[in-house]
């Protein structure tokens, strides 16, 4: 309802109050739907609501993408620029699938395991806030552009440096917030000591807390910065780099299809592990 208020206000949607009313309330229940239709799909199907945001986000980057694309084609010597772009491309769906499963690996001791047993790997990861960033971020961080075409051309937020500035900023401790969602120091040190792990050197309770608090501050730091130019430039590309906004626009998009694909297949072989697993047993039997 918030952001349905938003949004009408905003973007001045209509001047009628009833009308206003109204469009509040359609867009209220259409997200509701949406929720709705998400967790349907995570009872019966494939990715919650992942695989409706992805429907809906192939949908609108479309014709972004055609209009990079053309704005690219009308630089000079095209076919570089397209072929320049092509391996950016590349670049970029190696580096983020590379880097969505990289991880810090906190070494932990059981203390009912012999002195001799590996040790047991409790991972951080380093991009662990990506995706809810992108799915959530994505409305949060255009509402310094939305705040310009409310408040009018004299105002700062109408400056787009500005705007970029503060969306880089929210896009970074959004990033935080989730990673912190994602990996709760709090909850693993009390998992790890009602499990009877310890970090070796670090005290359970409060003291591998704090350790794990700090660690997650450090290893996530690139993660939120990548993210957030990431998201800057894609959001705000058309107006920061003009000729060349495709280069922000397009990586950017290839990103988010790359995280929500990576995400869909993870849980596609969640389901089919136990039936793998079966026929493995089978075969060992």
């Amino acid at each position: 309802m918030i952001q349905a208020v938003t949004l009408v206000i905003g973007l001045h949607l209509t001047s009628d109050i009833l009308q206003a009313i109204a469009v509040i309330i359609i867009l209220t229940a259409g997200s509701l739907f949406v929720v709705w239709m998400g967790y349907m799909n995570m009872e019966f199907g494939i990715g919650g609501t992942i695989t409706i945001v992805l429907f809906n986000m192939v949908t609108m980057s479309l014709p972004n993408l055609k209009k990079a694309v053309q704005g690219i084609t009308t630089l000079g010597h095209p076919a570089f620029w397209i072929v320049a772009l092509v391996l950016v491309g590349i670049l970029a769906i190696v580096f983020w699938n590379a880097f969505g499963h990289a991880y810090y690996p906190v070494k932990t001791i059981n203390t009912s395991m012999p002195s001799s047993a590996k040790p047991i790997i409790v991972p951080i990861g380093l991009n662990s806030g990506a995706m809810m960033t992108y799915m959530i971020g994505m409305a949060l961080l255009m509402f310094p552009t939305m705040i310009g075409s409310f408040l009018g051309r004299d105002s700062i937020f109408a400056n787009v440096y500005f705007d970029a500035i503060i969306s880089g900023l929210l896009a970074f401790g959004l990033f935080y917030f989730f990673a912190f969602m994602q990996f709760n120091p709090k909850e693993q040190a009390k998992q790890l000591r009602n499990s009877n792990n310890y970090v070796l050197g670090i005290r359970p309770g409060k003291p591998t807390q704090e350790y794990l608090k700090q660690k997650l501050l450090r290893v996530s730091f690139w993660g939120a910065l990548l993210n957030a130019i990431q998201l800057t430039l894609g959001l705000l590309g058309n107006q920061l780099l003009g000729k060349f906004a495709g280069f922000a626009v397009i990586p950017m998009n290839i990103v988010m299809l790359v995280m929500f694909m990576t995400g869909i297949k993870d849980q596609l072989l969640t389901l089919l592990f136990p039936s793998r697993y079966e026929k493995l047993m089978k075969k060992e039997g």
